[in-house]
């Protein structure tokens, strides 16, 4: 890509950025109600398109779903009303309704932070509510169900909640992604009465509830970082660890920064202010040789990354601007023909199956294990032609709703630059799937439905990361072996040099 600096440190964290800034918002300024007529198209469009389901493994069967669970909160004047507490039954009911469109509506999405446990991967993190499927649950949709009900005390199958949808399966593997863990489904519920329910927290799964408003989570959004040692996924021994960690220092993950005003708290939680990013993501920082910039937190507030932040942005990604449409200013943009006039919403009934994908841990074609330098079978190569510029060069590639902002913002930058620059050397695989994901945007159709576009970008990167991490470990190994060969050789000299 020919917008990367192979040498900058920040290459992740300006795609993130760049892939984010191109979502399209409904106005300049950050009004709830401004959101909705995105927010109803967002919706309708994963009532009607089948999401991406990825097939288990035959060696791991693992998998989870979480709820991403949205309310609308009607303005401080509204006037209550009995209609307004009777639960709708399709989007096109829920949002025909005055409260519904009245100026200062705000639309919030629910996130919880899990429990602090040491050794637990997603200790303190913050999440949507989830966790793993068990053998007698019917499906990945009962599962969020389950889950939902006992980590926050919430009925997703109550009326008053609508089931959206499903988007499309992710892939969990381990930091590096060399294994897969489990395979995450995340469904989409929405709120259509004016009352939220009381949530009742598990403390053993969850510290606090947080109702997070819609208009952090698109343009323009507040950027941080998180820094995650890279040692510990590289090396079980303490010593070890520390040399590792001083030889390829650690990556870093892009983050949306967010106020910490909890709407409910776990029984006995205390919050930690000295809470450092190492442990949110389930390490011990106690290991380190010393004090790092990241083992204290600079900033206070919570911080949306990682997974949770990738189907965040996963849903965001599905607005459209919706003043194109409206053919009205911003200001007067609360009632445009998208409400005056609401389109039937999609039957519920009449969705679409899902689209049966192959994990990118098994090779498309012949159910076999996938070789980790053999370009995945049955993804398509770009065009002849298309993909490059003048004189030969790769294109900058698009960002927005082509290149999914969710799957960017899951990659790393690395806090060495040498680090970034052999990830680049070695991630031609993984610029060669973005440029096909790229094109298949422009001619959609069944055939890429069935490509596990997201799968194949990570494991293809992560794979390029084991390269660039074993080249700058063997570097840094020869570098220190020459130098300390040339410290001995000096002292021998100087030795020789003082007895003659």
């Amino acid at each position: 890509m020919a917008a990367l600096d192979p040498t900058s440190a920040g290459i992740r964290n300006r795609q993130t950025q760049q892939a984010t800034a191109a979502l399209p918002s409904a106005t300049s300024t950050s009004s709830g109600t401004s959101l909705l007529p995105d927010l109803l198209r967002a919706l309708e469009h994963i009532q009607t398109t089948p999401p991406r389901q990825i097939a288990s493994p035959p060696t791991q069967q693992g998998r989870a779903s979480v709820a991403i669970c949205i309310r609308l909160v009607p303005s401080s004047t509204t006037t209550s009303s009995d209609v307004d507490e009777v639960p709708a039954t399709s989007l096109e009911e829920f949002f025909a309704r005055d409260w519904v469109r009245e100026e200062g509506t705000t639309v919030e999405i629910l996130y919880i932070r899990r429990a602090k446990r040491r050794g637990d991967r997603w200790s303190s993190q913050l999440a949507f509510p989830g966790g793993r499927k068990n053998a007698e649950d019917e499906n990945a949709q009962y599962t969020a169900l389950r889950e939902t009900w006992e980590e926050v005390g919430i009925d997703l199958a109550e009326q008053t909640w609508l089931n959206i949808g499903q988007l499309d399966d992710r892939e969990i593997t381990t930091s590096l992604g060399k294994r897969l863990l489990m395979v995450l489904s995340p469904f989409v519920f929405l709120q259509t009465t004016k009352t939220s329910p009381e949530p009742e927290l598990d403390p053993e799964e969850v510290s606090t509830l947080h109702w997070i408003p819609l208009d952090l989570l698109v343009p323009p959004i507040t950027w941080s970082t998180i820094s995650i040692s890279l040692s510990p996924r590289i090396a079980r021994n303490v010593f070890i660890r520390r040399f590792v960690h001083l030889w390829v220092g650690s990556m870093q993950f892009s983050a949306i920064s967010l106020p910490d005003t909890p709407t409910a708290t776990a029984a006995g939680w205390k919050p930690d202010a000295s809470l450092s990013p190492e442990v949110e993501a389930g390490g011990d920082a106690s290991w380190l040789p010393f004090d790092l910039p990241w083992t204290q937190r600079s900033t206070p507030g919570l911080r949306l990354w990682g997974l949770t932040l990738g189907m965040t942005l996963d849903l965001t990604s599905l607005f459209q601007p919706s003043n194109l449409l409206a053919n009205t200013s911003p200001s007067t943009s609360l009632n445009p023909p998208l409400f005056s006039t609401p389109p039937p919403s999609p039957d519920p009934t009449a969705r679409p199956p899902p689209v049966q994908v192959v994990s990118s841990f098994v090779d498309p074609i012949g159910g076999l294990p996938k070789k980790d330098e053999a370009f995945p079978g049955g993804y398509p190569s770009p065009k002849k032609g298309k993909g490059k510029g003048k004189g030969g060069k790769e294109k900058k590639l698009r960002t927005g709703r082509s290149l999914n902002a969710g799957t960017v913002s899951v990659l790393p930058s690395f806090s060495f630059p040498d680090v970034d620059f052999f990830v680049w050397v070695f991630g031609r695989r993984y610029r060669r799937i973005i440029r096909s994901w790229d094109e298949s945007v422009d001619s959609p159709g069944a055939a890429s439905r069935r490509i596990n576009w997201s799968g194949a970008a990570l494991s293809a990167f992560y794979s390029s990361v084991r390269k660039a991490l074993l080249c700058a470990i063997i570097l840094r190994a020869i570098s220190t072996v020459v130098s300390l060969a040339l410290v001995v050789w000096w002292v021998w000299r100087w030795r020789s040099g003082s007895s003659v």
